[in-house]
């Protein structure tokens, strides 16, 4: 527990990033320390995290909050698998160049 503390302190230190994100529980920063560096930066910016809006970070309990950004990430693994898919099928596909040869 005392690394993840670590984390989020080293996180969030940055001045822009701590004044948006002040109103938040100290299980939410942790809950939030666990994202990639850029999504941390998102609320500062004004923009949402895995869909959740900034003004919102607070209202959900920390289940909730939990639970939405495991959502999020399971959705957005999801697409990228899905592209991944789509894209390795075209590239196997034979191309009208390839047929005139």
């Amino acid at each position: 527990m005392n690394a993840k503390q670590m984390q989020a302190t080293y996180r969030f230190s940055n001045s822009s990033t701590s004044h948006h994100l002040a109103k938040l529980s100290k299980s939410a920063l942790l809950e939030l320390a666990a994202l990639d560096e850029k999504e941390t930066e998102e609320p500062a910016d004004g923009k949402a995290v895995r869909g959740i809006e900034p003004n919102e970070l607070a209202t959900p309990s920390i289940k909730e909050l939990c639970k939405r950004l495991r959502s999020a990430k399971e959705e957005a693994f999801a697409k990228d698998r899905l592209i991944a898919s789509k894209n390795e099928r075209l590239d196997t596909q034979p191309t009208p160049n390839d047929t005139n040869r």
